[in-house]
């Protein structure tokens, strides 16, 4: 492959005479590096999940995956979007699911996400830990009032 100059298009062949079909290349993250937290090039998520590159680069072609691009054009994988692909893998692989089932069941599991996070448990908590220490303070006082 070779960049068109001043075209920001990539294709393949020389350009002259060839045809080909020409592609956008695509933008880089504007966040700057350093504030991605800990990533993965595409080959140690591979290695990883095992999973093969084709299979990555056809889950984001079809918007299952958005790994963060450099400067450069490469993808580079935070620890979420692993999951997310051993999820994928999951579906796809063991499942057995198509393309438009994996993507449902996805959005249905970041909807049931969302929906349990709305009430955090740990509020429902602090609120049933805040009637049991009234109840507790309520009790402490009547046994202040007896002990004097």
């Amino acid at each position: 492959m070779r960049r068109e100059q001043g075209t920001g298009v990539i294709g393949e062949g020389s350009g002259t005479g060839n045809f080909f079909t020409p592609r956008l290349a695509l933008p880089p993250s504007p966040l700057p590096p350093s504030s991605w937290g800990p990533s993965y090039a595409m080959h140690e998520v591979c290695r990883l999940t095992q999973v093969p590159s084709h299979a990555l680069r056809y889950w984001e072609k079809h918007r299952l995956l958005a790994p963060i691009r450099t400067t450069r054009g490469h993808r580079r994988y935070r620890q979420t979007d692993v999951e997310r692909i051993l999820k994928i893998k999951d579906l796809f692989f063991v499942k057995k699911m198509r393309l438009e089932g994996a993507r449902k069941a996805l959005a249905d599991e970041a909807r049931r996400r969302q929906k349990s996070s709305e009430l955090p448990l740990e509020l429902a908590t602090q609120s049933a830990a805040a009637a049991v220490l009234l109840d507790l303070k309520k009790i402490l006082k009547e046994m202040l009032q007896i002990l004097r």
